[in-house]
């Protein structure tokens, strides 16, 4: 229902007045966040900027390289596709919320695990590469795409919870 109502607010002839998700928030964004890559398309055909921001100072690409960690896509589009048109239409990898991460450490953010079963793929990771992501840009904590991606790969020792010792 809601797809149907962005598009015939922008048919031909419709003012480019865009419809507030609920909540507030940007519709580009909030269409992201659905991986709904037909209405990421018609509000970028319709001069969305590919750089709007969510009411938590995340990018539309931010949201977008995080979607597989946040849950599988099943009937949804595939997250690489989603984060392809944001970069081909003007999305910058490089900007930075709040705490200061990029896209590319947001994608590397995340267990291992969650990465792997969920599908975030090496392709996203790639894709941000190839449009010119800084592989060495730092967070406000200092945490860059390698470090946040090695910290997620490195292993854990186990806690004997009996008698809080650590077992490797």
């Amino acid at each position: 229902f809601l797809y149907s109502v962005f598009l015939a607010l922008l048919s031909p002839g419709v003012t480019k007045a865009t419809p507030q998700p609920a909540g507030g928030g940007d519709p580009l964004c909030a269409a992201v966040n659905q991986r709904d890559l037909g209405l990421v398309q018609a509000l970028l055909d319709q001069g969305a900027d590919p750089n709007a921001r969510n009411p938590y100072s995340e990018t539309a690409l931010m949201i977008a390289v995080t979607v597989p960690v946040r849950g599988p896509f099943e009937g949804k589009s595939d997250p690489a596709a989603v984060v392809k048109l944001l970069l081909e239409r003007g999305a910058n990898p490089n900007l930075r919320d709040d705490s200061g991460k990029s896209a590319l450490i947001h994608a590397m953010s995340g267990s291992a695990t969650e990465r792997a079963v969920l599908g975030a793929s090496l392709a996203i990771a790639k894709l941000l590469l190839e449009h010119g992501a800084e592989v060495n840009a730092r967070d406000a904590e200092g945490w860059s795409p390698l470090t946040m991606l090695a910290d997620q790969l490195a292993p854990r020792p186990e806690i004997d919870r009996k008698s809080t010792r650590l077992n490797s």
